[in-house]
């Protein structure tokens, strides 16, 4: 490209253009593709005379670090291992997760057969009191009413009967 101060603004014009690209009268390129490229400029002189040839320059643009092969390499290989990393810390947390909940079986079902067994021996004590309680109420009584069965003056203490009452 031409140095400005080279050229007098008012003795002549130039017409830069990139091979491929737009032939403004600018020389700004913001979006240049990967590669190398020709990047031309023609000049006129005072008459508007405008040069054939013009100059020409190679333009060499490379790729930003995440346009290389090597970087989407490496970036895939680091998405893989970060997901396999990932799934085996979930499963790790599912297997910890299924331990602690076969525990908390384990340790429910043992409550629960000795609440089972502790309710069975409060229900047998409780049979044990009432049917004991009962029957030595009954043979308290049976013992009692026994010997006034067999009482001779409970015998004799017949209620009187109206005849023998007026007599």
């Amino acid at each position: 490209m031409a140095r400005k101060d080279s050229l007098p603004v008012s003795d002549g014009r130039c017409r830069p253009a990139l091979a491929g690209g737009d032939n403004s009268l600018t020389a700004v390129y913001t979006n240049i593709p990967v590669g190398t490229h020709a990047f031309r400029i023609r000049a006129s002189n005072r008459d508007g005379m405008w040069d054939r040839a013009g100059i020409s320059f190679q333009v060499s643009q490379k790729p930003y670090l995440y346009e290389t092969g090597w970087f989407r390499l490496v970036f895939a290989t680091v998405c893989i291992l970060a997901l396999t990393a990932a799934y085996r810390l979930r499963l790790r947390q599912m297997h910890a997760r299924q331990k602690l909940l076969e525990q908390h079986h384990n340790e429910i079902t043992a409550l629960n057969d000795c609440l089972m067994k502790a309710q069975e021996e409060e229900r047998a004590r409780i049979a044990g009191e009432l049917h004991d309680g009962v029957l030595q109420q009954i043979t308290s009584l049976s013992l009692m009413l026994a010997p006034s069965r067999d009482n001779p003056i409970r015998k004799r203490r017949r209620p009187r009967s109206a005849n023998s009452r007026k007599n």
